[in-house]
């Protein structure tokens, strides 16, 4: 096969996925109504932000709102679904590129959300709009006994937690 998107996988499955927007909304149409002034002295055109970047609207965090607890959220939710017991999660890899501080990882703060076991595994991908298709890459090569040699049980079943971004960016 050609190309570089033909990685397949015999024992590795998604179960769920699951996640949290933020509650705080703010459309194109709010943004204009605020820019009006400086888009009639450039004599723009109005709906120019819609039209140009094709967003609706834009989610932030509300006060009391953190990314964190969203994502512990959206990962208890995932759990859940799947039926698997926390208890049972060998590892968790953040690919999220929103993050309040580089040390320690989001992804430990996230662990100890969940109340994962102490021998599972916890790190964070940060390869931009990439990170999620690198952390399924890197979960799945991890999961499937057929791509490595060493295998740890307690990696048997991992479901994806992948952090919501509120970002448009890519």
């Amino acid at each position: 096969m050609a190309g570089n998107a033909n990685t397949r996988f015999a024992n590795v499955s998604l179960l769920s996925v699951a996640s949290t927007l933020p509650s705080r909304v703010t459309t194109s149409g709010d943004l204009e109504t605020r820019l009006a002034p400086a888009f009639e002295r450039l004599a723009l055109p109005s709906r120019l932000l819609q039209r140009v970047a094709g967003v609706l609207e834009r989610r932030n965090w509300a006060d009391g709102e953190t990314s964190d607890d969203a994502t512990v959220s959206a990962g208890q939710r995932a759990l859940a679904e799947a039926g698997v017991d926390a208890s049972e999660v060998g590892l968790l890899i953040n690919t999220s590129v929103s993050r309040k501080h580089l040390e320690p990882s989001v992804a430990v703060r996230l662990h100890h959300g969940l109340g994962l076991p102490s021998s599972a595994i916890n790190f964070d991908v940060a390869n931009a709009c990439l990170g999620f298709v690198s952390g399924m890459n890197l979960a799945a090569n991890m999961i499937d006994p057929a791509r490595s040699s060493t295998r740890s049980s307690s990696m048997a079943k991992m479901p994806t937690i992948s952090k919501p971004t509120p970002s448009t960016a890519c």
